[in-house]
């Protein structure tokens, strides 16, 4: 039955090629063979169907008429950074509303003549609706510096040389006796252990083409059904 609750018995396979138990049917039974599990497989309300499954992503949205997701649907405000050719473009735009920080792509017509320069500059919208006015935030002069050696206060004088026998004579470990030990057949051999391959289901999956590290679920039986 599709409702039907099975008794399994998880087991791994190992490198002496035995299936071990790693939860044994007591654990399992208490785990499965109560009321609220049944419930709780039997309760159509907490689970979907196929089609409602192939259904869940067959979702649209709307966008605005730049082909943005609309700030509605974002929950936040601003989340985009409008870019204008100039402050001339930056003025005459409608849609930007205080708060908002944007970029203009060419500063030289600001209204402030001590600042106009070369390049972009991204302001914060202050102001009012009716009087907005425009906060410096970051420009493109700012980006533009170079990085000398020379220029670095504290900058290190260890040579090449110096480093390397750093590294040679200063890398040590508390437990060195302790790695030594591990060779790479030892490292191969946790690695595996560690490690769960395949995972299969069903009454006879013990005698199937498994390899190490594979678990299986072995179903033994029904605890109940519909």
């Amino acid at each position: 039955m599709a409702n039907d609750i099975k008794k399994i018995v998880i087991r791994r396979l190992e490198s002496d090629n035995q299936y071990h138990v790693y939860y044994p049917q007591t654990l399992v039974d208490g785990l499965q063979d109560n009321e609220a599990t049944r419930e709780h497989f039997a309760n159509a309300d907490i689970h979907v169907t196929a089609d409602q499954r192939a259904n869940v992503l067959n979702k649209g949205l709307v966008l605005d008429d730049k082909g943005l997701v609309p700030d509605t649907l974002m929950g936040t405000k601003g989340v985009g950074l409008r870019d204008y050719a100039n402050f001339a473009a930056l003025k005459a735009a409608t849609n930007v509303k205080v708060g908002e920080m944007v970029m203009v792509l060419d500063a030289q017509d600001n209204d402030d003549v001590a600042a106009r320069h070369e390049g972009w500059e991204i302001v914060k919208v202050t102001g009012t609706a009716e009087a907005k006015t425009y906060e410096f935030i970051t420009k493109a002069q700012l980006m533009d510096y170079v990085v000398h050696p020379d220029h670095i206060n504290g900058m290190y004088t260890s040579s090449k040389a110096d480093i390397d026998a750093m590294v040679a004579n200063d890398h040590t470990h508390a437990n060195l006796a302790v790695l030594n030990t591990l060779t790479e057949e030892k490292m191969n051999a946790l690695a595996k252990k560690g490690q769960t391959g395949t995972i299969k289901y069903g009454e006879n999956v013990d005698t199937l083409d498994n390899k190490e590290g594979d678990m299986v679920y072995k179903v033994t039986g029904v605890i109940a059904g519909e």
